[in-house]
């Protein structure tokens, strides 16, 4: 009895052991549980905010790139790029093209193909630093891959561009000048007739770092021959400004006064050569007040079809009968004068005035006097233009 008594209680505890042991064990689990989820939440909420660092980083990454790229643009540092804007308040007058350089031989039609070029213009004024005051002309390099800060342009009347030329500073000249000419590492871009320019309106534009400092309206005038004998059978060519001014020298004390004018030939049934006209004959005088100032000269040109040439003259006083001393700055008073001209019978009159003892501008030449400073005909202070007045 008292061993059945015995096993009994030591099977009741072995069963309570047993249902002890699997709480124990259950209770370790679930505390193992509990501790592994709060470390996975941990690295959880670690992950996030490494995701959250890694795309604040990327964020700052493509700000990074996108400012580079934007500077890249803005900034001109390449040749692929545009120049920096130029600092055009860098000198006490704006930045203008010397008319006279650009009527003299700077701008013409090509004499075999008829397309545009610009050769060598002189630019007063030239900004030698942009707006954030780094040098505008790079040094170093090579040239073709400098950025190009002048530029030559044509557009038509619908102001579509028809022309682009790269221009390259050759070097400066007397005061505050530098000339320009067709840059060597860059070609010419025309997508006008391969014949020639088409007859027309037409505007020439001479840009720094994009903006005009010169607006030169200008036009083409096509004439052809019917006469199926001729050896010229059309003549293309431009005007403007060469057939409505002439200009004067005035810039020294006691310089001889000269007078300057720039002539062509539009008659294509002219016996001689093929790019050639036969002689011009040419009458000048200078009137003072209504009375002869000047003696009469006389002169005989020959012109190239379609090209402007420039001719000049100089003059005695008509009181001087030995014509032997020329006329001087000094010579010209105060006072209204008119140059009369002759050409094959047709003739012209440019009047003009000097006062205190300096050329009177006319308004095409008096910045105070145009809206557009662009279109004005510049003369550096030496160089005097006067309108013809007689159709």
């Amino acid at each position: 009895m008292n061993r059945k008594v015995l096993m009994f209680t030591l099977l009741v505890a072995l069963v309570i052991g047993n249902f002890s042991a699997q709480a124990q064990l259950g209770d370790l689990r679930s505390r193992v549980r509990v501790k592994k989820d709060k470390s996975e939440q941990r690295d959880d909420n670690s992950s996030s905010s490494d995701k959250r660092s890694s795309s604040s980083d990327e964020s700052e990454g493509s700000s990074s790139k996108s400012s580079k790229s934007k500077g890249d643009d803005e900034g001109g540092g390449s040749s692929n790029s545009a120049p920096s804007q130029a600092d055009f308040k860098e000198n006490p007058l704006p930045c203008a093209v010397d008319m006279y350089s650009l009527l003299d031989d700077g701008f013409k039609l090509e004499l075999e193909n008829k397309h545009p070029y610009v050769g060598m213009i002189d630019i007063a004024f030239l900004p030698t630093k942009d707006v954030n005051g780094q040098p505008l002309f790079k040094s170093g390099g090579m040239p073709k891959d400098q950025e190009v800060i002048v530029w030559a342009i044509i557009k038509d009347k619908s102001g579509k561009i028809i022309f682009k030329e790269a221009m390259d500073k050759l070097g400066s000249g007397n005061g505050p000048v530098t000339t320009f000419k067709k840059h060597d590492w860059h070609d010419i871009e025309y997508t006008g007739p391969a014949n020639g320019m088409d007859a027309g309106d037409y505007t020439l534009e001479i840009t720094v770092t994009g903006k005009p400092i010169l607006v030169y309206p200008f036009k083409v005038i096509v004439g052809k021959n019917d006469d199926p004998y001729a050896s010229l059978k059309e003549i293309r060519m431009m005007d403007g400004a060469w057939s409505k001014f002439a200009c004067y020298q005035f810039e020294k004390s006691n310089d001889v006064f000269k007078w300057e004018c720039f002539e062509t030939n539009y008659d294509m049934k002219l016996k001689g050569e093929k790019n050639k006209s036969n002689a011009t004959k040419f009458e000048y005088q200078l009137y003072y007040n209504g009375k002869p100032f000047s003696n009469l000269v006389k002169r005989d040109y020959t012109h190239f079809r379609g090209k402007w040439s420039k001719e000049w003259v100089t003059f005695s006083l008509v009181t001087d009968k030995n014509q032997s001393n020329y006329i001087k700055s000094d010579d010209m008073k105060d006072g209204a004068y008119l140059m009369k001209v002759n050409v094959d019978g047709k003739g012209r009159e440019y009047p003009f005035k000097i006062k205190d003892g300096k050329p009177v501008l006319i308004d095409e030449q008096d910045r105070t006097k145009t809206t557009d400073p662009a279109r004005a005909l510049e003369g550096l202070n030496r160089t005097f233009f006067v309108k013809n007045v007689k159709a």
